[in-house]
């Protein structure tokens, strides 16, 4: 990156008449990091990941890295996610306990909203686009566009069998493992046929 701003730099130096030959590598890389001429007002302003602004996510962020808790241990990510909180408690809930108890619905959505469970050509069937949807969720734009090939990812096939029953594998309660299959390994998943 840094390279490409020193270049925009000598090139703005050569259109506005001065010379670069006589400026030296590492004062063009001092000059882009040296804001000590600019007021404050005129300084960028530092971007902050959303996840390490307390303002923003007091209690940092979900295991997606994008949504912020409610509070410790994930408190509120299963609902805004679709996941559970703590998979290896909520494999153990009865299903009969999700609807007698609201904490347990929350702590455990994944298991307990079936709506989490639905493949996302089922999600995106539901959403009733004119020309249907292919296996991965995405809505076709014609009558004739053509969906990508199901197939699991060459690179990752290996991981795929292997993986495809730990922790509910495709199905798991957890963000990251169903992610990963879901996205790599949809022939293991058998999101093909669902479209």
């Amino acid at each position: 990156m840094k390279a490409i701003v020193v270049i925009a730099i000598a090139f703005l130096a050569i259109c506005s008449g001065n010379s670069v030959y006589n400026l030296r590598f590492d004062e063009l890389l001092r000059a882009l990091e040296d804001t000590s001429h600019l007021q404050d007002s005129e300084k960028m302003p530092q971007v902050l990941d959303d996840c390490s602004n307390k303002t923003f996510a007091p209690f940092e962020c979900c295991p997606d890295n994008k949504t912020p808790r409610n509070g410790f241990k994930n408190e509120g990510c299963g609902v805004k996610l679709c996941i559970d909180e703590s998979v290896s408690d909520c494999e153990k809930v009865a299903q009969s306990k999700c609807d007698t108890s609201p904490t347990i619905y929350n702590k455990c959505h994944y298991k307990c909203n079936p709506q989490c469970r639905k493949s996302p050509s089922a999600r995106c069937t539901e959403e009733r686009h004119v020309y249907g949807c292919c296996w991965n969720g995405y809505p076709k734009l014609s009558p004739n566009s053509k969906c990508p090939e199901c197939i699991d990812n060459p690179d990752m096939s290996h991981i795929c069998h292997q993986y495809k029953d730990v922790s509910a594998g495709c199905n798991s309660g957890s963000l990251g493992i169903r992610q990963f299959l879901l996205n790599y390994c949809p022939f293991t998943c058998k999101l093909c046929s669902k479209y």
